[in-house]
């Protein structure tokens, strides 16, 4: 609930998208934990292109990718063509605004 009071719900649509990770960061959440439960949502919709975007701030908090080839990985065995995926993999944007990138298959970044 305090959390709640600290962000602006009357903003324009298009910055309530952005309210998840607004009360993620206001209560101090396990980003890890949301990392997870995306994942795990990933996986029954991959082609969320929400979800994805989602994923990729999270990465960026966190300023660890070094997970990301290994789901990527088992996302894109399942449906080589997932177009989503592929951009998170080669577009990664707030990874690179903070100096991060996926790591290739042989560990060097991108």
């Amino acid at each position: 609930m305090h959390a709640r009071s600290t962000i602006n719900t009357d903003q324009p649509k298009k910055k309530n998208r952005q309210y998840r990770r607004e009360v993620l960061k206001a209560t101090g959440a396990d980003l890890n934990a949301e990392l997870s439960y995306i994942a795990s949502l990933l996986v029954e919709t991959p082609k969320n292109y929400q979800l994805w975007y989602h994923r990729q701030v999270l990465v960026a908090l966190l300023h660890d990718a070094s997970n990301e080839p290994a789901f990527l990985r088992t996302i894109l065995l399942d449906d080589g063509k997932n177009y989503h995926a592929w951009g998170f993999r080669y577009a990664p944007a707030p990874l690179k605004r903070q100096g991060l990138s996926l790591p290739d298959r042989k560990g060097n970044g991108c």
